[in-house]
């Protein structure tokens, strides 16, 4: 005589997939703490490329003209700016604060 499992088969469905999903999101959360997969999850990359200007400058040249300044750069990218690199404007970005606070302190540290 089979003995039926304490829990029932729909709640350990509910647990596993619970189980799978946590994963999936801390590796969506390490995921986003890479600055170079940002940039592009938030298309800094329509208007900046790593070494040459598009729209605005290259990220190469921000972090040379801003080392060290990552307080500087979250706030260019949280507010937007007119007038550093010429007449065209950034708008201020939406991004969640710790996604710029990553991409601006990679910025200031030479994109290391």
């Amino acid at each position: 005589m089979k003995v039926p499992h304490p829990m029932p088969r729909l709640l350990r469905s509910a647990i596993a997939w619970l189980a799978l999903s946590c994963g999936f999101a801390a590796q969506t959360h390490a995921a986003s703490k890479n600055p170079q997969a940002l940039l592009a999850q938030h298309t800094c990359t329509a208007c900046h490329a790593q070494d040459q200007k598009i729209v605005g400058p290259s990220f190469n040249d921000i972090a040379k003209k801003y080392p060290g300044k990552a307080a500087y750069l979250e706030g260019k990218i949280k507010l937007g700016g007119t007038g550093v690199w010429g007449n065209l404007s950034m708008p201020p970005q939406s991004a969640p604060d710790e996604d710029i606070r990553t991409i601006a302190a990679w910025l200031a540290n030479g994109m290391k």
